[in-house]
């Protein structure tokens, strides 16, 4: 069987056409050809993007999905190629920062002046995980919320102590505490210090330490 294409005014079989379940005869107007050659064209580049623009606002679950489904895709076709180049990746990471040692240092030790409070998240976290803390989840948004929920002042004595109120774990950190929202209070220094790893100097209420919201902030 063949078909007439108006666009090269040539009959070609109907191999030459795509498939178009809208058409009458389950096929394009044009052969692939001529298609092919609108399609690189400047009117056809934008008729494409107007087409995928409706095609968006018309079906916005199904978009979503497709995009899921190949973030998902990428993400696993690059864990296993980094599985299997992992000598070749960690050569070359050896080598990138043995020649840029200088610049990275000095790159790390700005990015550590500049935020402050990721480079304590940071080392806070990484104690927890020596410690052997089952949970390692406190975020600087709640430990900020845990403090303004304290009025900034000392759990224990009372001292308004803005700024430099520090961490308290309620149980301390190892295999029983874990570093995350409902172990920590806030406490100045000295009240800390003189606690150490004992119990709290005074009963602690649960509902204070539910006041920050479990809110995700990034740490890295």
């Amino acid at each position: 069987m063949s078909k007439y294409c108006p666009q090269c005014q040539q009959t070609h079989p109907l191999s030459n056409f795509s498939h178009h379940k809208s058409r009458a005869d389950g096929h394009a107007a044009w052969c692939k050809s001529c298609t092919a050659l609108y399609h690189r064209s400047a009117q056809g580049i934008c008729s494409l993007r107007q087409a995928r623009k409706r095609y968006k606002v018309r079906h916005p679950e199904k978009v979503a999905a497709a995009a899921k489904k190949r973030g998902a895709s990428t993400i696993l076709s690059r864990r296993k190629s980094r599985a299997k180049h992992a000598e070749k990746i960690r050569a070359y990471q050896a080598k990138y920062y043995e020649e840029h040692a200088a610049a990275l240092r000095e790159y790390q030790a700005l990015y550590r002046r500049m935020h402050p409070e990721i480079d304590r998240a940071k080392d806070k976290h990484r104690r927890a995980l020596k410690a052997g803390s089952p949970r390692n989840d406190l975020t600087e948004a709640q430990w900020l919320e845990i403090q303004a929920a304290q009025d900034y002042r000392c759990y224990y004595c009372g001292k308004r102590c803005k700024g430099t109120l520090t961490q308290d774990h309620i149980f301390p950190v190892g295999p029983q505490g874990a570093h995350t929202l409902h172990n920590i209070i806030a406490a100045c220094r000295s009240c800390n210090s003189r606690k150490g790893r004992k119990a709290p100097l005074i009963p602690v209420q649960p509902l204070l330490l539910t006041a920050a919201s479990a809110k995700k902030a990034k740490v890295s």
